[in-house]
């Protein structure tokens, strides 16, 4: 009983220190990010924004096949400038903080995922510790992948749908609200990008199969636009884009699960 309590003891200190570098290196992110804000991250942040207007002199205000695209649909913007505003004498400086602070998450975050890794690779045996290993950078770079779609695809499609929709009114973007969408889309595309990672786990350890997955497809679709329209803002066109990619990425993880499922019936076997 004794060896049991240090041993969750020892556990328990792990893991407060494995909690303190990672609060210490999202400090550091965020320090880094505050001060990177006017030379890069403002920029970054009006990407979206100033590839809707052409600007030239933002390298990323890149336009996209499917932007152009939509503005070929609905032609009803001609040489629109945008700007971003702030509404309260504090408002520039919140934003500041949150951009900051989220950027700053990014920036460190494949530190954080070392950290979570040490901490549970020490009760994983050696086939799940390679398991895991390959996990971690495979969902990171899901995540890059959703998070740069929503950015160069999906945000400047949407503004431009948003604002065409409006017609007749002259539009006062304020930079809490605009700064809110662009991280919503991005957090929310990222995490929705994990979807054959996490129906691959889920078919390894037995949870799932790819029979289950194509019978209840109807269902996770409908699930999927129930979930769009509350995960992103309330208009029709980003609760679409929201649900194609997902429903696309659904039959992705089919066709892994299917893979996956034929691995674990010949090892069992």
């Amino acid at each position: 009983m004794i060896d049991e309590e240090k041993s969750l003891l020892e556990h328990l200190g792990e893991l407060r220190m494995r909690i303190i570098f990672c609060l210490v290196a999202v400090v550091i992110g965020m320090i880094v990010s505050y001060l990177c804000y006017d030379i890069l991250i403002l920029d970054i942040i009006r990407g979206p924004l100033d590839a809707l207007s052409g600007k030239k002199d933002n390298p990323f205000a890149l336009g996209s096949p499917f932007l152009e695209l939509v503005k070929s649909v609905r032609a009803k913007l001609q040489n629109p400038e945008f700007d971003l505003h702030y509404i309260g004498p504090s408002e520039g400086f919140i934003v500041k903080l949150k951009v900051s602070f989220f950027s700053g998450i990014i920036i460190v975050l494949p530190f954080i995922i070392y950290q979570i890794w040490k901490f549970i690779s020490v009760g994983l045996e050696k086939k799940e510790r390679r398991i895991i290993f390959i996990y971690f950078p495979i969902s990171f770079l899901l995540f890059a992948a959703g998070a740069l779609f929503a950015y160069f695809i999906m945000s400047p499609a949407g503004l431009y749908f948003l604002i065409s929709v409006s017609s007749g009114l002259k539009p006062m973007f304020t930079i809490s609200k605009y700064t809110s969408i662009i991280i919503l889309l991005i957090s929310v595309f990222g995490l929705i990008f994990e979807l054959p990672l996490v129906i691959l786990f889920l078919t390894r350890i037995g949870l799932v199969t790819p029979k289950f997955l194509a019978q209840k497809r109807k269902y996770a679709i409908l699930l999927m636009f129930i979930l769009s329209a509350i995960l992103t803002p309330p208009d029709i066109f980003t609760q679409f884009m929201l649900a194609i990619p997902v429903i696309i990425l659904y039959e992705i993880s089919i066709w892994i699960s299917k893979i996956a499922w034929g691995r674990r019936k010949r090892s069992n076997e």
